[in-house]
């Protein structure tokens, strides 16, 4: 689920109503109860193969890939979090806090820092592990940060092109008795008068021995 901030326009994800923020987690606008929270229906796909740890203040994030890790200034995330500091002192500790992955599932335990380390608005001390969603905030001290699932997309496998092979169309032609298993032949025609005269086409008078009628149709 999401909520927009009136103020600053940034979104605040969270995983249920239970986890609804009361304030956005960039600029710390306090959200009236009746700002609605729409739901975020596009699911990415693929397997989940690790975490984007966003600091609300910046937007600068931790990657988290390995199925266990530790967070802070001396270990996972260290070049982020030894830059935040408060009153010229650092927040976070060297080993600040530790992400386990159980059956699929990341879990979250403060690792006996100095600040702790807080799950959701409501801020379950995770001094006990506590199970990580997306879109899920958690506070190392005081400092925000939200939980992105990352997808492996599944590799796409691109289907065999179809061969067009060209055909030749078949044309039966049939001869005069409408019969397609018979070819039509070509015809000639020979003088019947014994000048041994041929021809392929029909000549009324045979034009070698001047004969009338006397062409007749032979095989070919």
């Amino acid at each position: 689920m999401r909520i927009v901030c009136p103020e600053c326009k940034n979104n605040n994800d969270f995983s249920d109503i239970e986890h609804r923020p009361a304030e956005c987690s960039f600029c710390f606008c306090v959200f009236d109860a009746s700002l609605p929270a729409a739901e975020i229906t596009a699911q990415p796909g693929g397997v989940l193969r690790g975490l984007k740890l966003i600091y609300q203040q910046t937007g600068d994030e931790i990657i988290v890939e390995s199925a266990y890790c530790i967070i802070g200034r001396e270990n996972t995330g260290a070049e982020l979090l030894r830059k935040i500091l408060y009153c010229g002192s650092p927040v976070i500790s060297r080993k600040h806090c530790s992400i386990t992955v159980i059956t699929g599932e990341y879990w979250l335990k403060d690792e006996g820092s100095s600040n702790g380390t807080f799950l959701g608005v409501d801020k379950k001390n995770c001094s006990v592990p506590q199970k990580l969603s997306d879109g899920d905030l958690f506070y190392l001290g005081r400092e925000a940060f939200m939980v992105k699932y990352m997808y492996e997309k599944p590799i796409e496998t691109k289907q065999p092109e179809q061969q067009h092979t060209d055909t030749i169309p078949i044309v039966e032609v049939t001869n005069q008795n409408g019969n397609p298993n018979e070819t039509n032949k070509a015809k000639k025609y020979r003088c019947n008068e014994g000048c041994g005269f041929e021809t392929e086409t029909y000549e009324e008078v045979c034009p070698k021995c001047y004969t009338c009628g006397s062409l007749v149709e032979i095989s070919s």
